[in-house]
């Protein structure tokens, strides 16, 4: 939970330093972050039940440390994708911008 916090934080004072929304990034954040632990626990649960076994404690241990990894490459990647966001947001205003005075 702690590490959801300091993703969450961290996604938000980015965004204020990109001049972007702090409550979508933050969002966005919370969703890289969370919905990868979540989304990898429902596929591991499946398998597992599906092939009719039970999960030791330490496969669960490690199972947990694997989520953890892989959301945090997640998260990472996305945090680092935010500048590229803005980028390709001000370029795609400044094309329309540019097609507007064609057009008058």
């Amino acid at each position: 939970m702690i590490v959801l916090i300091i993703v969450v934080v961290a996604f938000v004072n980015r965004a204020g330093e990109l001049n972007l929304n702090k409550w979508i990034w933050g969002g966005i954040g919370f969703a890289a972050y969370g919905g990868t632990q979540v989304g990898l626990a429902i596929i591991a649960g499946l398998a597992i039940e599906m092939q009719g076994q039970e999960l030791s404690e330490s496969a669960e241990t490690v199972l947990n440390f694997a989520a953890i990894l892989a959301s945090g490459i997640v998260a990472y990647t996305v945090y680092h994708r935010m500048p590229s966001y803005v980028a390709n947001e001000r370029e795609a205003k400044r094309e329309n911008l540019l097609d507007d005075d064609i057009f008058r």
